[in-house]
């Protein structure tokens, strides 16, 4: 597989929203061990958890959460880490803080999402999940209007975790590569 590595030295993040239940976290995982080059994971929901149990965080941090994960993902990002970051973006605005702050890096957005029917059945089993949460983030994301696009969607009801994170990284290297190339013809300009 090609070198997913950032072009230009400058660090990559791929950002994957999408409800509760729908594979958002599984699709990580296999972009994680599948990705040429070193990706880091970060899953909002373990992000919060690990943070509320940080003694190093004062309280008054851990009251805007969302601006630490953002200040925490961008300094790893200026320290030259590749990112995977599995978040729920609602309302909308949330989605475009993200897509602002992430714009000077190597950004890849995706879309995981699943019929409200099959949320569902996947929530059930889970006892870290409130039942009806997957359906009522499927219902607020598909009420917004003005969602900024993705780079790449999916419905993981239509495609297995293998299939959407084979797609996602065959996107993601021609899309590296291109702006390698495009950066190489600007440095090495043709007579």
């Amino acid at each position: 597989m090609p070198d997913a590595q950032a072009p230009l030295n400058k660090a990559s993040v791929i950002l994957i929203n999408g409800t509760s239940c729908s594979g958002k976290s599984s699709t990580a995982k296999f972009l994680r061990h599948n990705l040429d080059g070193e990706y880091h994971h970060i899953a909002w929901d373990d992000y919060v958890e690990r943070v509320k149990q940080d003694s190093k965080i004062t309280d008054e941090e851990k009251k805007d959460l969302f601006q630490l994960f953002l200040k925490q993902t961008c300094e790893k990002l200026d320290a030259g880490e590749n990112l995977i970051l599995d978040v729920v973006c609602v309302p909308t605005n949330t989605l475009q803080t993200l897509l602002d702050t992430y714009a000077p890096y190597n950004l890849y957005t995706v879309y995981i999402e699943a019929p409200p029917h099959i949320l569902r059945e996947r929530e059930l089993p889970r006892q870290n999940r409130t039942n009806g949460q997957a359906e009522e983030q499927y219902n607020q994301i598909h009420n917004e209007e003005n969602h900024p696009p993705y780079d790449i969607v999916f419905d993981s009801y239509d495609f297995s975790t293998r299939e959407i994170g084979t797609a996602i990284i065959r996107d993601l290297t021609s899309r590296l590569q291109a702006q390698a190339n495009l950066g190489s013809s600007r440095t090495n300009p043709k007579p």
